[in-house]
């Protein structure tokens, strides 16, 4: 229901009052920027149905400089990249980026499973409650209060601390938010960052666990089909391109796609990029350092310790077209793997 429908309980009108979180939908008119490009088509809309094209007032004098400070940009990306990943050939350096095992308590696993089962149950419940005491309107409240609280919950079960370093603020536009996966904390890592206006991607494997499946829903998840079912995977994105560009709303995904634990970065998928390039949202970069004797992995080991999160600088997607995807996306991965040298050294 609409906060302006008529006969709204005042508990429900309450919390909206009190936060000021009331999701609102933005227009397409209001929100030009996010449009795809002129002469384009949105990449998943159908073959009968162009997206939209940018304004035409822009002077092309102006669009040039655009696409010009543009190109400077992926090949300052580029020549940095490639200039990081040549260590990649040293064997000491691949050796010094696996992960390798380390002595921990036996029971340790199945206790960090189970307690963090519980909480994940738990607050599941609280949130479900308290999505109906605010009519299910709240979904930033959901995200940014009760699932960055899980969050630091999770982190503070297994005695981990974050320290975030880059620059600040955010950008307060729409955004594309990426990052290297490496472990199953990075999920709360995510979520104790609270990131503004953000929605997530998530596998739909995870949708048949019960407390995920209820946070999911309620802070805005896409559930994301498998790799193998490309159909569903491409009326998932353009489902998900709807709702962004509808809402305004930024949105956070693992262009690797699952956890890479040999210490390298892992093959990009291509979704991550084909929203930017459609929703002509920045991407900004976010590099996970989880410290190779405290990263549990794929399990749920985690020792004690601190796990930094560096955000990089946004990476502008104004001028970007579907011709040049695979080269924008091979750029961003070798930045990634570039970032992988210098800070996954630390």
């Amino acid at each position: 229901m609409r906060s302006g429908s008529r006969g709204l309980s005042p508990l429900r009108r309450f919390p909206a009052l009190l936060l000021h979180l009331r999701r609102r939908s933005i227009q397409d008119s209001q929100r030009s920027w996010s449009q795809s490009f002129e002469g384009h088509r949105s990449l998943f809309s159908g073959a009968d149905s162009p997206a939209a094209p940018v304004d035409g007032g822009a002077p092309t004098q102006s669009r040039d400089a655009n696409r010009h400070l543009q190109e400077e940009t992926m090949s300052s990306v580029i020549r940095e990249a490639k200039a990081k990943t040549g260590m990649l050939n040293n064997p000491e350096v691949q050796e010094s980026l696996s992960i390798p095992d380390f002595p921990q308590q036996r029971w340790r696993p199945y206790f960090l499973l189970v307690a963090s089962s519980v909480l994940l149950t738990f607050c599941a419940a609280v949130m479900f409650l308290v999505a109906l005491f605010t009519g299910f309107q709240l979904r930033r409240f959901y995200s940014e209060v009760l699932g960055r609280r899980l969050g630091k919950a999770v982190l503070t079960l297994c005695g981990v601390r974050i320290e975030q370093h880059g620059p600040a603020p955010l950008p307060n536009i729409q955004t594309i938010f990426i990052a290297n996966h490496t472990s199953t904390l990075d999920v709360f890592i995510l979520l104790a960052l609270g990131l503004p206006r953000t929605r997530f991607f998530l596998k739909r494997k995870y949708r048949l666990i019960p407390p995920l499946a209820v946070i999911g829903y309620l802070v805005g998840v896409f559930f994301t089909p498998p790799q193998t079912n490309r159909a569903k995977r491409v009326r998932c994105f353009q489902h998900a391109e709807d709702v962004l560009r509808r809402t305004g709303d930024s949105v956070f995904l693992s262009p690797e796609g699952t956890r890479i634990t040999s210490g390298q970065i892992g093959p990009f998928n291509k979704g991550a990029f084909h929203l930017a390039t459609a929703l002509r949202a920045p991407i900004v970069p976010i590099f996970i350092v989880i410290p190779r004797n405290i990263n549990p992995g794929r399990g749920f080991a985690a020792l004690p310790g601190v796990v930094h999160v560096y955000f990089q600088s946004p990476i502008p997607t104004t001028d970007w077209k579907l011709s040049d995807l695979d080269r924008n996306k091979t750029a961003v991965r070798d930045y990634f793997a570039g970032l992988n040298v210098t800070l996954g050294l630390r």
